[in-house]
């Protein structure tokens, strides 16, 4: 028979006290040479070199810097599309800024935004060049020539 001021073993947790302070605002030692040990880690794992990044192999670092040569004609040729669709819709929204194409019937310029527009599309093509086809390139310069054309037209004060 069990005693009525007995109590169950107690089982299951224990509480731990983690504020870093005590009732009356000082740092507990406990906190404070936690801090310590932290600091001492973070400092030896900064003293320790860090290992050097890898290196591409001499014929990995070559294929790199090699145009790339598709072997499958059909992604050939939905590469070549893709980058037509990334041209021309950079191109819509170009002239869209420069206030040539309508947007909700009513006709917007945005001069500034036209103009990281066409830095995008002069990076696309100092990042693609030699690795372009010549109608690749041909339609990348037309559209580049006609969209700074039309910016610098006008971004001119008018004259009085």
């Amino acid at each position: 028979m069990a005693k009525e001021n007995e109590q169950p073993d107690a089982v299951g947790f224990k509480v731990t006290d983690r504020r870093l302070f005590d009732e009356q605002g000082e740092l507990r030692p406990e906190a404070a040479a936690e801090k310590a040990a932290q600091a001492q880690n973070q400092a030896q794992a900064e003293a320790q070199p860090r290992p050097a990044p890898a290196q591409p192999r001499p014929e990995e670092r070559k294929r790199m810097h090699e145009p790339a040569k598709d072997k499958d004609p059909k992604e050939a040729k939905r590469t070549a599309e893709s980058f037509r669709t990334l041209i021309g819709m950079l191109y819509q929204q170009a002239q869209i800024a420069l206030g040539d194409i309508p947007v909700q019937g009513r006709s917007m310029q945005d001069l500034e935004f036209a103009k990281q527009v066409i830095e995008m599309l002069t990076a696309v093509q100092e990042k693609t060049k030699g690795n372009l086809s010549a109608e690749e390139s041909q339609v990348l310069q037309s559209v580049l020539y006609e969209l700074r054309m039309v910016f610098l037209s006008k971004s001119k004060p008018p004259k009085l």
